[in-house]
């Protein structure tokens, strides 16, 4: 693509906080594993070589029967090669050539075996603080994507896409009614829009880049759109997307 300058894969995820200025990085998930929710590379030099070394890990270790292997083990293994490191906490950007390896609780400050908490009312306060400095938030869609949002709850799912995406939001209100007792499932929030759509289409375009284009990349694929456009969202079926500038 003429004049992208980066490139940043979200894996459903809100971003809470913009990422202007942050290049060539990725984010643990846990001491031993670096996840591949959030992934950013350079279109050129070290972010280029990232990128082919991740496809080429990919390609010679694919696994049919373990989708973790294929990846948060394609960025976890590549990062070791690059790093000499074995172990995640040695991942300085000093042995990285530069390249950033983020703590849990900058993208994945809930671990894939707390993933329920997103929607747990009860421990919602605690949830909540554990969020609040991250840099933006996975929600562990291939778990979560089956769990109900009830609309003005106070299950941190909801709390997160109703203040970091209010226009899509307030569109699911006229869609449901702001009755608490409505639920709303996470894929079908209405024609249009789905919560996990908003929270990781709007919170990207409005924090992180300028009038950029996503592409879907789920088996049934989508004509490039803008996403400024409030009704330009991706299908229910699509769960992740990649946003870029261009």
């Amino acid at each position: 693509m003429q004049g992208v300058s980066f490139v940043v894969f979200l894996s459903t995820a809100a971003v809470t906080s913009s990422l202007a200025g942050l290049t060539n990085f990725a984010g643990a998930e846990s001491n031993t594993d670096v996840a591949a929710g959030v992934l950013n590379f350079d279109s050129d030099g070290l972010g280029h070589e990232m990128a082919e070394a991740c496809l080429e890990n990919l390609r010679k270790e694919f696994r049919g029967d373990d989708w973790g292997n294929n990846g948060p083990g394609v960025i976890t293994r590549v990062l070791k090669k690059l790093c000499k490191a074995r172990q995640v906490r040695d991942m300085t950007p000093d042995k990285c050539r530069g390249f950033t390896v983020h703590p849990p609780t900058a993208f994945y400050p809930i671990p894939w075996r707390q993933w329920k908490l997103y929607f747990d009312e009860a421990a919602s306060a605690k949830s909540m603080a554990r969020l609040k400095h991250s840099l933006a938030i996975h929600v562990w869609n291939k778990f979560s994507t089956s769990r109900d949002i009830t609309v003005g709850s106070r299950q941190p799912y909801g709390l997160i896409a109703q203040e970091f995406c209010p226009k899509h939001f307030k569109h699911v209100l006229v869609h449901t009614g702001p009755s608490s007792d409505r639920h709303v499932h996470d894929d079908t929030v209405a024609p249009d829009v789905t919560v996990s759509s908003c929270m990781l289409i709007y919170v990207s375009l409005r924090n992180v880049l300028h009038g950029p284009k996503y592409v879907g990349n789920s088996e049934q694929q989508h004509p490039q759109v803008d996403v400024t456009e409030p009704k330009a969202l991706v299908s229910s079926d699509d769960k992740r997307v990649a946003v870029r500038l261009s």
